[in-house]
């Protein structure tokens, strides 16, 4: 028997499908994001996706490590999918991370209004700012940058531009703390689903959602994952060894650039996914 879902990610899920709607971002295109933030979170409640919790350990020994070689109170959420980040942060830094400032920046307000409603729920000192991350910056300086899955969202001119901003919002010695899938050499320019594969994870998420009809009731996960599939649309990161030399290049020196072998799994997670591989733990520090 599955275990029961999680009551208060099941209530942030219901959360986030209602406001996608009405505050997702329509780019130029006329095209929104809802099929991505309102789908989203029902993903993470049936552990079909990779989110930050599955990488804990990486972020939780870094800000452990920056903690002993420093403050590390201002900590800045650059991108974000959910709540998913701050709450894993908030949740493993209790008690020894006391009274941090977190701010958390992203074009969508989406994901903004969900991690709002955390902090209030928690009492958290949050700052939210809705805004392209390569625009102008704010007027802050952080002690710590967490991101996750970031990278594929910019081009490859767009990187180093990236890193740039990164290095202004920290302070000398900040770390920039990040978990990227990497597809070595591969051969589109866009990351999409094949058919085969868009298939296989509409029956993953019809699967792992089958047990719990009782719970979500009229939360149809197949349909979001059906239009999830239809819509996913990312950059490829081809490189382990480019994206080391830009990282190095653009004011930041290399702590930890490692392949995770830790997380297998057997269903399709996402499109161009050889499951057991890709996934690097990185940690720099600002020079």
């Amino acid at each position: 028997m599955p275990h029961a879902l999680d009551p208060e990610l099941l209530a942030a899920a219901r959360y986030a499908r209602s406001l996608a709607g009405s505050t997702c971002l329509v780019d130029a295109s006329g095209r929104s994001c809802a099929w991505y933030h309102g789908a989203w979170p029902f993903f993470r409640l049936v552990e079909i996706v990779s989110t930050p919790k599955k990488h804990a350990a990486h972020f939780e020994s870094e800000l452990r490590c920056a903690k002993q070689q420093g403050e590390c109170r201002r900590v800045l959420i650059s991108g974000s999918a959910d709540d998913g980040m701050l709450r894993l942060i908030a949740d493993s830094s209790a008690g020894w991370l006391p009274a941090m400032e977190f701010t958390v920046i992203d074009r969508c307000a989406t994901p903004l209004r969900l991690c709002e409603r955390f902090a209030q729920q928690r009492r958290l000192k949050l700052t939210t700012m809705q805004r392209n991350i390569l625009d102008a910056a704010p007027a802050a300086v952080f002690d710590a940058i967490l991101t996750h899955g970031f990278l594929g969202y910019f081009t490859a001119a767009e990187l180093p531009v990236l890193l740039l901003r990164w290095r202004s919002l920290l302070r000398p010695g900040g770390r920039l703390v990040m978990v990227q899938r990497i597809r070595e050499q591969y051969a589109g320019d866009r990351v999409r689903f094949t058919p085969a594969e868009a298939a296989a994870f509409i029956a993953s998420v019809e699967r792992l959602s089958a047990p719990y009809t009782a719970e979500l009731g009229a939360d149809d996960l197949p349909t979001l994952a059906r239009r999830y599939v239809a819509n996913m649309d990312a950059l490829p990161v081809r490189s382990a060894e480019g994206l080391r030399r830009t990282i190095e290049a653009n004011g930041f020196r290399l702590l930890r650039f490692e392949r995770s072998e830790a997380q297998r799994a057997s269903a399709i997670t996402g499109p161009a996914v050889p499951n057991s591989a890709g996934y690097h733990m990185i940690t720099a520090e600002r020079v």
